[in-house]
């Protein structure tokens, strides 16, 4: 691993984004590269402990919580939808054959929400800086998904559905009688020392300092302004993609994670049993088990982790399957796909024998 070349993809990156970063935890030990500012407008430089929303990362701690309170038999993963959830779902959609499971593994064929002609509208056009204080319930981003016809039968394939991880966080709560804010906080959060950790429900703001983030709103050209989208109302993500975080604070959690210090084995068995994602699904190339995906390096490294896009930020972690190395890295920018293009370019030379 050289740092150099390290920079060096990072530096390639900043002409198409305000910065990029990587942190890499190494048995422990942290480094980090980064290129590009925290803010266009003071040209702060970025930190490890700025704190950034991570979007779809968010799926992995609701995993996790699912898998902790599995392990302490207060749910099962075979509970269904139905068990826990009575009458929140039609008929139609089989929500006595929805398990927890699924809805983690994504096999359960619902709808994403975030696919709905209306809140794509809001979310993912010129239209988004009027909505970034929308208040969304978790019933109604579920009631959306429910107006739309299942994409496929129940277990039948892999679809990558926003909605499947809103129900398990609903289900968590059900279970502990805690909010979901309050189950990040007191068991990933606080045992971890994880302090630029949260989820922050309707709260706009960061609670420390953080990177800004930036969209051009979808726009097709190149040259498109950028819009500081960084305040915004994330109960539209809740279990699915509302939470903060920093790269020093994710690459612990990852750290943790695949270590096994998180879960018992059973449970880590569950969550790393690995399929093939099918080509034109989600990822080409991606195998995903719970809350959890991975991927192969050309060198033939398989790496386990997850990634998150969300308004302003694009968001990677991680790691080898046994923890001893992690990286993490974050463009403050949301616009084109270069970062599944730059993403693996950075972690095969992070992971690269030195």
């Amino acid at each position: 691993m050289s740092a150099t070349s390290i920079q060096t993809v990072l530096a390639a990156a900043v002409p198409d984004y305000p910065s990029a970063v990587a942190l890499i935890r190494t048995e422990g030990r942290s480094e980090f590269h980064a290129a590009g500012v925290a803010d266009i407008v003071s040209g702060r430089e970025r930190r490890p402990a700025d704190e950034i929303r991570v979007g779809s990362i968010t799926k992995t701690f609701t995993a996790l919580l699912v898998l902790q309170l599995a392990a302490e038999r207060k749910l099962s993963l075979d509970d269904t939808v139905e068990r826990w959830l009575p009458g929140l779902l039609p008929e139609a959609l089989r929500p006595a054959d929805i398990t927890i499971r699924r809805l983690v593994g994504q096999t359960t064929g619902i709808f994403p929400y975030t696919s709905d002609p209306q809140l794509m509208e809001n979310y993912f056009t010129a239209a988004l800086p009027d909505h970034l204080d929308d208040t969304h319930t978790p019933e109604q981003l579920v009631a959306i998904a429910a107006s739309h016809p299942a994409e496929f039968p129940v277990g039948e394939r892999f679809g990558y559905s926003n909605t499947n991880f809103v129900l398990a966080a609903m289900i968590l709560e059900k279970a502990t009688g805690m909010s979901y804010a309050d189950l990040i906080e007191y068991r990933i959060a606080r045992p971890l020392k994880l302090k630029h950790t949260y989820s922050p429900g309707t709260d706009r703001f960061y609670r420390g300092e953080g990177a800004r983030l930036y969209s051009k709103l979808n726009s097709p050209d190149a040259d498109a302004p950028l819009h500081d989208v960084t305040d915004r109302n994330a109960s539209d993500g809740f279990g699915a993609g509302s939470v903060v975080s920093t790269v020093e604070d994710l690459a612990v959690l990852l750290s943790a994670l695949l270590s096994g210090r998180l879960q018992a084995p059973k449970q880590m068995a569950e969550m790393f049993a690995m399929t093939p994602v099918p080509d034109g699904v989600w990822l080409d190339g991606y195998h995903y088990g719970l809350g959890i995906s991975s991927f192969t390096l050309p060198d033939g490294t398989e790496l386990f982790g997850h990634g998150g896009l969300i308004s302003g930020s694009f968001t990677y972690m991680f790691g080898t399957r046994d923890g001893r190395r992690v990286a993490v890295v974050n463009v403050n920018g949301d616009w084109g796909m270069p970062p599944l293009e730059l993403f693996p370019e950075l972690l095969a030379e992070v992971f690269a024998e030195a």
